[in-house]
């Protein structure tokens, strides 16, 4: 509810020539205003992140990336300039319903509930959600949330499956937003908080950035796997066809393997540290057959 409430008030302020003149945003219209935009994440790193040097890098960046130049070809436009948008968790719909973003290209999960504002690409790989304390923190299960702080980034999937889970057990934990990765990685090694939930790679590679990697530990029995994809607005199912044609064209060619490989196994430029993630079951099978199938719902046994 917050969510589009806030998104119907800077709809109210976007310029008035964008709905006058461009009524079905089909592909002509980037001809027409000479560039694309691109939002991205500052914190999401592998997939979506500011690096060093303060280009946007990752995995989900490179895959928009070709899938502009696949466009200038398509379109004649070899000129089409690319601006880049940061984005957080909050701001990301945002962006792309108020039209200040055409691609949302992050660590975003297609949703049930989503596709009703917006469209989602096909898979373009998929996440898991862990659990993740301090090693030696006495937190070794859920069990031990009792009474606790665990962090979870604003406005996601993961809080709302955090929330769900905690009321569902009686845990009596403090769910505890935060802004990005970084900062609940900080509020995890300050004592802010106790425990962590959300994707897995992206909290270990921020301590491995920072040698602390060893310092965490991944806690059983809370967890969600979900499908990442490229969020667009909801008036243009053209571009849509474009983008899902093209990601299907990368996942037979091996093109987004490749990708996955560049990002999460090989040593990342400008960071210097090794992710060390091998592709999960769950993105070879959506690579395997291309589709834009939403997430499906956290099981958590029969809570």
């Amino acid at each position: 509810m917050r969510l589009r409430t806030a998104v119907l008030a800077l709809c109210a302020l976007a310029s008035p020539v964008t709905a006058a003149q461009e009524p079905e945003l089909g592909l002509d219209h980037f001809r027409r205003v000479g560039q694309l935009v691109i939002a991205h994440r500052e914190a999401a790193i592998g997939f979506s992140y500011t690096a060093r040097d303060d280009r946007p890098s990752g995995y989900s960046v490179d895959v928009c990336n070709r899938i502009v130049d696949r466009l200038r070809h398509q379109l004649g436009t070899p000129d089409l300039r690319v601006r880049y948008a940061k984005a957080t968790a909050i701001t990301r719909f945002l962006l792309v319903k108020g039209k200040h973003a055409d691609l949302e290209c992050g660590i975003t999960s297609n949703t049930l509930e989503r596709q009703q504002d917006f469209l989602f690409s096909n898979t373009i790989a998929t996440r898991s959600a862990r659990l993740i304390a301090l090693a030696g923190s006495g937190i070794g299960s859920v069990e031990d949330l009792r009474g606790r702080r665990l962090a979870v980034i604003t406005d996601t999937t993961d809080a709302a499956t955090a929330r769900r889970f905690v009321a569902a057990r009686g845990l009596d934990a403090d769910v505890v937003p935060v802004r990005n990765n970084v900062r609940a990685y900080q509020a995890l090694m300050d004592g802010t908080v106790d425990a962590f939930f959300g994707t897995d790679v992206v909290m270990l590679g921020e301590a491995a950035q920072r040698g602390t990697r060893q310092r965490l530990a991944v806690v059983p029995g809370l967890e969600a796997d979900e499908n990442i994809a490229i969020v667009m607005a909801k008036d243009r199912p053209a571009l849509k066809a474009f983008v899902d044609r093209e990601v299907a064209a990368m996942a037979h060619s091996g093109e987004l393997a490749t990708l996955y490989r560049k990002w999460f196994l090989a040593p990342l430029p400008l960071v210097g540290i090794t992710l060390g993630v091998p592709m999960p079951e769950s993105m070879k099978a959506a690579l395997a057959h291309p589709n834009d199938a939403a997430s499906k719902e956290p099981d958590f046994g029969g809570i």
